[in-house]
């Protein structure tokens, strides 16, 4: 029928169908812009390249080309690099593409190397490179540099542009420099949020938490979530972890929807005050925003219930956006529950992660050593052996997890592994953690020859636990040859040794001694820290610090201590400052 429509003759088939083969042949390919935009893998990229050195790079795709090596090869720029070599004569978009990946590689100085032959080869820097080599300058912490760059920005004629000025603002903010971007920041003729922003992350990362504040209190324009999170993050790194919860509370009521640097940095204050329910909120936002760590607890047999952990760790693994989000996320989660003293959950979180490197090992690790589980936290790091490489941090958990459950034997070989099987040099947290261990175990004769016998210079915190251990174990005559250890070596200007000190002294009759110790505390302005502790109630966290009687309740508080001192007993091994 199909011969017939086309004619009688046979040849009418034969004609049809080398005219389909002829144009099927002249068929052009994909023009390359097009497969470059499409360009998400180093093999696309490969083969894009093989089609580059055959036919040779349109002039015109130049700048494409390179930006497509750049995104694709972030991290060595080894291709790109290549190409913009074989460029003879590169534009300002060229020049543009590797300094921009340059400064977000791994080597931000070779940005400014760049930076340098542009000026030489009289290329003149438009608002992009300034905004890519001031964030070089910042990374690099180079203050000098920014500060040339800086005049370099007025004479080309970008002194207005709020763009590259908030640039400036961040890079100064970044080195310390928190005047000259002040400064700066008040002189600008324009501000947008970003500006804002980058003066509140600059006063936070130097401690200055109260100028940080006023300044989110005082901003004229609309506060973005990056806003909220920096003055967050500000409140967890400076301690001030009350203050951060606080502040997500008015993030909440005013509707401004988290993301994971905001959770992440919620918890982190979490773990740090203990507030397990706020924890438990954030987990549940967590499991119902970003759909992962939804994990199912019996409350009942207290058990997983692992079908469903399955299922969902299963379509867990199909998922790659976001990878790196969601493992943080996770991380934080584990740090959480071990801090706040649910093991359990957060043993359940890190069981479901399709992913773990070698910070989640490590949290779970130390999250068991904390709650006493040695052995747990033993058997994890033999898991973790098989399929992550452990660092030196991985073993100060490991050792401080041997030293919580009185595993010498275990610490003792694990510490003698690390510099055997992997190179890894023990450090003075090492060290100290073997002090703890042997104190903790007793064996305060071998602690002692352990820490004389360190090849590093021992911390105040190996002293600590040592004198620590010789008080426990009522080894005062021990106590006081390594309180004198201390003396001679001028470290009892620490706080927390001048107290163990002088109650070793105390304890063993040296009262001149220890009347000494407490003089030099005197004349030295040195004065123990107040104890503080909280608790958090009905989704509010409460702290005490001891002498404090700012409390709204703080009467029925002391009732209650004094009916609760009324049924105490002192204990015959108590010592003489117990209460120091």
């Amino acid at each position: 029928m199909a011969m017939m429509m086309m004619g009688s003759s046979p040849c009418g088939f034969e004609n049809v169908t080398r005219q389909r083969f002829q144009a099927a042949a002249h068929v052009r390919p994909p023009p390359l812009l097009h497969l470059l935009r499409r360009c998400s893998s180093p093999e696309d990229l490969s083969r894009i390249h093989a089609l580059v050195v055959k036919v040779g790079p349109p002039p015109h795709l130049t700048s494409h080309l390179l930006k497509a090596a750049v995104e694709v090869e972030s991290a060595t720029l080894r291709l790109p690099s290549s190409l913009f070599a074989r460029i003879s004569r590169p534009d300002i978009s060229a020049f543009n593409v590797m300094v921009r990946g340059y400064a977000q590689s791994e080597s931000p100085l070779k940005a400014l190397l760049l930076y340098l032959t542009m000026l030489e080869t009289s290329v003149v820097p438009d608002r992009h490179t300034f905004l890519f080599i001031i964030k070089a300058c910042g990374r690099l912490n180079l203050l000098q540099e920014a500060m040339a760059v800086h005049g370099h920005v007025v004479k080309a004629g970008f002194s207005c542009d709020v763009f590259v000025l908030t640039a400036l603002v961040h890079a100064y903010a970044i080195v310390g420099r928190l005047e000259s971007a002040r400064q700066l920041f008040d002189q600008m003729p324009e501000r947008n949020v970003v500006s804002w922003n980058a003066l509140i992350s600059g006063y936070c990362r130097v401690g200055r938490v109260g100028d940080a504040r006023k300044l989110f209190d005082e901003m004229p324009v609309q506060k973005t979530l990056a806003s909220w999170n920096a003055i967050i993050a500000g409140y967890v790194q400076n301690e001030l972890y009350r203050k951060a919860l606080m502040v997500l509370n008015d993030m909440q009521c005013k509707k401004v929807k988290m993301d994971v640097v905001t959770v992440i940095s919620a918890l982190s204050a979490c773990a740090s005050l203990g507030a397990l329910t706020i924890g438990e909120w954030l987990h549940k936002y967590v499991a119902r925003i970003f759909k992962c760590y939804v994990i199912s607890w019996n409350p009942v047999s207290g058990q997983l219930i692992g079908e469903e952990l399955q299922e969902r760790m299963s379509r867990a693994k199909t998922l790659t956006e976001g990878h790196d989000k969601r493992l943080a996320l996770g991380n934080a989660l584990i740090s959480m529950y071990s801090k706040c003293g649910d093991i359990n959950k957060g043993l359940l979180v890190f069981e479901a992660m399709p992913v773990k490197n070698v910070i989640s090992w490590t949290s779970i690790i130390d999250g068991c050593a904390l709650h006493g589980e040695g052995r747990r936290a033993l058997n994890l790091f033999d898991r973790m052996k098989t399929v992550v490489i452990p660092n030196a941090v991985t073993y100060v958990a490991v050792l401080r997890a041997c030293s919580h459950s009185g595993l010498v034997n275990e610490g003792m070989l694990h510490f003698d592994e690390m510099l055997t099987e992997y190179g890894i040099k023990p450090q003075v947290e090492h060290y100290g953690c073997m002090v703890d261990l042997f104190c903790r175990a007793g064996m305060l004769d071998a602690a002692y020859e352990f820490t004389m016998g360190m090849p590093v210079q021992p911390d105040v915190v190996t002293w600590r636990n040592l004198l620590c251990g010789c008080r426990t174990h009522g080894d005062h005559q021990l106590g006081r040859i390594v309180a004198d250890h201390i003396l001679q070596r001028g470290l009892q200007e620490e706080e927390g040794l001048c107290v163990l000190i002088s109650s070793i002294y105390a304890a063993g009759g040296r009262w001149e001694d220890a009347a000494y110790v407490r003089k030099k505390m005197k004349k030295s302005g040195i004065r123990k820290t107040p104890g503080c502790s909280s608790i958090e109630v009905d989704n509010m966290v409460h702290e005490f610090v001891k002498g404090d009687k700012s409390h709204p309740k703080t009467r029925e508080i002391y009732d209650m201590i004094a009916d609760m001192m009324k049924n105490l007993r002192y204990s015959e091994n108590c010592s003489p400052n117990f209460f120091d």
